[in-house]
């Protein structure tokens, strides 16, 4: 149990320190649309490359329901939820920093949850707390950069990157309690449905996005093959 605490806090704290970066200094429209798509690219690269193949890996086919369900579930929250005080002229989706923060707990939640699953197998701990870890620093980041375009405080983004964050020791503790008693194949469902939200923000709010800000679009799509890459980088380096 102490090794999955220490494992955990780590990525934790690393996460929540890559997620202070951006508020170091003020950015300009162009670095703040870099990292609105380097968002999208992180969420699309985790999706596609970890948690879908490794959901289907556990589960089979039944992963595909999960990852409907995620995507699902963020649609009903977003739609009928939160509401959508925004002026259309502008297209301001004031939301979407919620939906993303919403979405980003539920990721990081089975990142710990593949934590404790990983300490519970002989050999596994080291290999699943690097891929976790690696990309859990362009996840901190790609998070602020969504409050900033939100307009949220310095106060208010700190203590969302804190409560999000938090989700991965709080996973971790959780499945290796649990999954010493309850069938592995959950795990394979949290991981489906957590790629469901990731692609419900990329392409139904993020994607969307870069295409209105056409004068913004080539610091975005810049953006959005970084994070693509960065996650493809590591999940080749780090992952089975």
């Amino acid at each position: 149990m102490l090794s999955v605490l220490i494992y955990s806090g780590v990525v934790a704290l690393v996460a929540v320190a890559a997620g202070l970066l951006p508020l170091a200094r003020k950015w300009s429209d162009e670095s703040l649309h870099v990292l609105f798509g380097f968002s999208a690219g992180v969420l699309l690269a985790a999706a596609f490359l970890i948690l879908i193949p490794e959901s289907f890996n556990a589960i089979g086919q039944r992963a595909g329901y999960y990852v409907l369900a995620g995507l699902l579930f963020l649609f009903m929250v977003e739609r009928y939820a939160i509401a959508h005080p925004c002026d259309p002229l502008h297209h301001q989706f004031q939301p979407l920093g919620l939906v993303a923060l919403l979405g980003f707990s539920l990721h990081n939640l089975t990142d710990g949850l593949a934590l404790g699953a990983g300490a519970l197998v002989p050999g596994l701990t080291t290999t699943v707390f690097l891929a976790v870890l690696i990309h859990n620093g362009p996840t901190g980041l790609s998070l602020t950069g969504l409050f900033l375009l939100q307009g949220f405080s310095f106060k208010a983004i700190v203590m969302r990157n804190i409560f999000c964050f938090l989700m991965i020791p709080i996973g971790a503790v959780a499945s290796y309690t649990l999954l010493k008693t309850l069938p592995f194949s959950l795990l394979g469902g949290a991981l489906a449905f957590s790629a469901g939200t990731f692609l419900y923000i990329s392409l139904s709010d993020l994607l969307p996005e870069i295409h209105r800000h056409a004068e913004k679009r080539s610091y975005s799509v810049v953006g959005l093959f970084g994070g693509l890459i960065i996650i493809g980088l590591a999940q080749l380096l780090f992952g089975e």
